[in-house]
């Protein structure tokens, strides 16, 4: 029994078709078709039901297809596995974006440090998205604003942090020498939301907010957090920053923009990183996540209160 067999067969079982497999996979129909034959001849069953309709697998190429399944996907762990002894291959995470702009490029410095030869595969989202993505095997690690809400049983959650959201604010802005701000004068502002930011009911704001229900003065949306920032900077527009992960900020360190802590209220949110239990981090992942924990472990020295990591 061959590997490209049991592949010729669960092939013909996923398209309901010999000829449309065959087709698929750029062989011709005859030699797919006598490969599966083979198959069945070695293992003295008959693995396919044919008909002018198409393929269904029998009782017994049930069985094979659900043993194959095994079979195929220990081979593919095997192979990111013992890649991954070399410390090779590519970590793909889906991350919230402050997280992306302000903790990645550190771990990037870090990794670079260290010479890890791995690369790093990151996009941006939603935590909404970013638990699907990984609840559906598209990214291994996600980083997130927890909300218990959205999480599922077959994800692993871990805190790293807490962090707390500040009015950012520009120049422009009647309150650039303010200390401190209410929350309904800060949502009485022109706020540039970002993404779907007060939009969804599960969103982390809802939760972040608990029974507030004050009314926000939305002048703009967008998913383009440059220009968010330079809007802010350059008129008199506001939005909430996170301040753990806003403090190297660019904007911040050139004083283009301050931020204002919201006096009547605390706002605060939970960063925290979660894996499908389905799926077994292999090494890089862990070393990763290692190089994570400990750049975060450094970054928080100013804010050790908001610290949730233990040595």
């Amino acid at each position: 029994m061959k590997l490209e067999q049991l592949h010729h067969f669960r092939e013909a079982v996923k398209y309901k078709s010999i000829s449309i497999a065959a087709e698929e996979n750029f062989i011709s129909q005859p030699s797919f078709s006598a490969s599966i034959t083979k198959l069945e001849k070695e293992l003295g069953v008959t693995l396919l039901r044919r008909t002018t309709k198409g393929v269904t697998p029998t009782e017994a190429g049930q069985l094979v297809l659900e043993k194959s399944k095994i079979i195929f996907d220990t081979i593919e762990e095997l192979t990111q596995e013992v890649s991954a002894y070399g410390n090779k291959g590519v970590v793909k995470i889906s991350s919230i974006v402050m997280f992306y702009n302000h903790i990645i490029p550190q771990i990037l410095f870090q990794l670079r440090q260290e010479e890890q030869p791995f690369t790093l595969s990151v996009t941006t989202a939603e935590s909404a998205q970013i638990i699907s993505n990984v609840s559906a095997g598209i990214d291994k690690l996600g980083i997130i604003l927890h909300n218990p809400m959205l999480l599922n049983n077959d994800l692993q959650y871990t805190p790293l942090f807490t962090d707390q959201y500040v009015l950012g604010v520009g120049k422009q802005s009647p309150y650039w020498n303010a200390k401190t701000i209410t929350l309904e004068e800060a949502l009485s502002q022109p706020y540039i939301a970002y993404r779907e930011e007060f939009q969804k009911e599960k969103a982390v704001w809802t939760t972040a907010l608990g029974q507030s229900v004050l009314p926000v003065h939305i002048a703009f949306r967008t998913d383009d957090l440059e220009l968010l920032k330079k809007l802010i900077a350059k008129n008199n527009y506001v939005a909430f920053f996170p301040k753990f992960m806003f403090q190297d900020d660019i904007y911040l360190q050139h004083k283009e923009i301050r931020c204002i802590p919201i006096s009547d209220h605390t706002i605060d949110i939970e960063v925290g990183y979660i894996y499908n239990k389905k799926y077994k981090l292999n090494r890089i992942e862990q070393i990763f996540i290692q190089i994570m924990q400990q750049k975060i472990k450094e970054l928080s020295k100013n804010f050790p209160e908001y610290l949730l990591l233990t040595d």
